[in-house]
């Protein structure tokens, strides 16, 4: 069976056609209203309500995708947002350690002027090697001391450290911490860099908004065509319904014209019968007539006239053949009514 389905601006308004059925009773305008071809979706078993929430449920999942996409994405905004924040932050920090690292090593220089200590001096090769020792003492440390200089530490040990070598030790100590934090803050800055640059190449790569409108278009239109098929279903089986019951009317109808025919001709019998009774009572009559006695015939009166006479059984005899002629008649009559319903 042949289906068409007609939408108007939205599915509420969708119908289908038989075609086959509508070829059909095109020729057959004389046809009663109920065998039209085209039925309005709201006589099948999907009415705009199921239809409705149906589109509804669709609506309902394409804007959660495109929802949940969109608060994704706007989380990532945020996202990019603080981390844009803390590089900039971390960026200062940075800015701040070299500043004082820059200081430090200032101020060593202006120690080293202080004291009067030069490069080339016992006290400062003895700082050297206190460094050297800081060095290997280090947790993991490949910094190793030889015997002399061992002994040599010793002796700067008992004998005490300078002023000189105690505050360049100390500057020493902030130097280091300075470099710690300020390389760990590098370490950051790079992280936080190459996460945004990824971000940036992943969003040239795709649209998660388009995409997500994309997948929303999909699953409205997997949704449309679903009613449709609904409607389809409903049409074939509401139109296969309609047939069969077209089809028992006729075979009723047909049924009952058999019936009447029947009757039509059972009393186009009896007709003929009542008809043919008819005319051989006629004759019977007429005959008995040509039999009755002369009036002239006084005797023959006579006997007719006598209570006793068989002949006057004869007359009474004729007088209710006539009655019942007249009976048939009547019964004639109400057959030919008969036969007219």
């Amino acid at each position: 069976m042949a289906l068409t389905i007609h939408a108007g601006k939205n599915l509420n308004s969708l119908f289908v056609t038989n075609e086959n059925a509508a070829a059909r009773r095109a020729a057959e305008k004389g046809q009663r209203e109920g065998n039209k071809s085209s039925i309005f979706a709201g006589d099948l078993g999907v009415g705009p309500d199921k239809i409705q929430i149906k589109r509804q449920q669709a609506q309902k999942k394409a804007m959660k995708i495109v929802g949940d996409t969109f608060t994704a994405e706007k989380e990532i905004d945020q996202s990019l947002t603080d981390m844009a924040d803390r590089l900039d932050a971390l960026q200062k920090e940075g800015y701040e350690y070299h500043k004082e690292l820059e200081r430090i090593t200032e101020n060593r220089n202006e120690l080293q002027e202080n004291y009067g200590v030069t490069d080339e001096s016992e006290e400062h090769a003895d700082l050297e090697l206190l460094r050297k020792e800081r060095k290997a003492n280090e947790p993991g440390s490949k910094v190793t001391l030889d015997y002399e200089e061992t002994k040599r530490l010793e002796k700067i040990h008992e004998k005490g450290l300078t002023g000189y070598q105690t505050d360049m030790l100390e500057l020493d100590e902030q130097q280091a911490v300075n470099e710690k934090n300020l390389s760990e803050t590098e370490s950051q800055i790079q992280s936080i860099r190459a996460s945004l640059n990824d971000t940036a190449i992943e969003r040239l790569k795709s649209n998660p908004m388009i995409e997500a409108q994309k997948e929303a278009d999909k699953l409205m239109e997997a949704a449309n065509k679903e009613i449709i098929g609904d409607l389809m279903d409903e049409g074939k089986k509401h139109i296969e319904e309609k047939m069969e019951e077209e089809k028992e009317q006729a075979e009723k109808r047909a049924e009952e014209k058999e019936e009447q025919e029947e009757k039509e001709e059972a009393a186009k019998e009896r007709k003929a019968e009542m008809e043919q009774f008819i005319e051989g009572t006629k004759q019977q009559a007429e005959a008995k007539k040509e039999e009755l006695p002369s009036e002239r015939d006084q005797e023959q009166m006579a006997a007719y006239n006598d209570p006793n006479n068989s002949e006057t059984e004869a007359a009474k005899e004729i007088a209710e053949i006539l009655d019942e002629l007249k009976l048939i008649q009547d019964d004639i009559k109400g057959a030919a009514v008969d036969s007219n319903l």
